[in-house]
């Protein structure tokens, strides 16, 4: 009941860089509203387009959750999306993010233990 979804787009990402997690977006909600138990992690190229994953439009935590994100990016907050369910959960990930932690892996040796320790591989001594 896992699903990993890779987004592979090019042909939207050279029209208009909003569309471009677009045919992500759909299929994801169409195998979100197919299979509701399954766990989907997604990647998106736009870290604004998290809203739109596991969306559900009568959501009223979502909804309030909505506000909070706007005050946040109002404020000039980069990790506005992270009060975002999908986001918390671990569902939805960026490239970005991923090019972010790669990077400082390579800076500060501690930080592959500290991840192995989230992730359960390892266990704290």
């Amino acid at each position: 009941e896992n699903v990993v979804v890779v987004n592979k787009e090019t042909s939207n990402s050279r029209e208009e860089d909003t569309l471009a997690d677009c045919n992500t977006i759909v299929s994801v909600q169409t195998i979100f509203r197919l299979f509701p138990k399954a766990n989907i992690i997604t990647e998106i190229s736009h870290a604004h387009n998290m809203r739109f994953m596991q969306f559900r439009p009568d959501d009223l935590y979502a909804l309030s959750i909505s506000k909070q994100e706007k005050k946040e990016r109002d404020r000039g907050s980069n990790i506005y999306y992270m009060f975002r369910l999908a986001f918390s959960a671990g569902n939805v990930f960026s490239a970005s993010m991923l090019d972010a932690l790669l990077y400082q892996a390579f800076v500060k040796d501690y930080l592959i233990t500290f991840v192995r320790l989230l992730l359960g591989i390892d266990m704290a001594v």
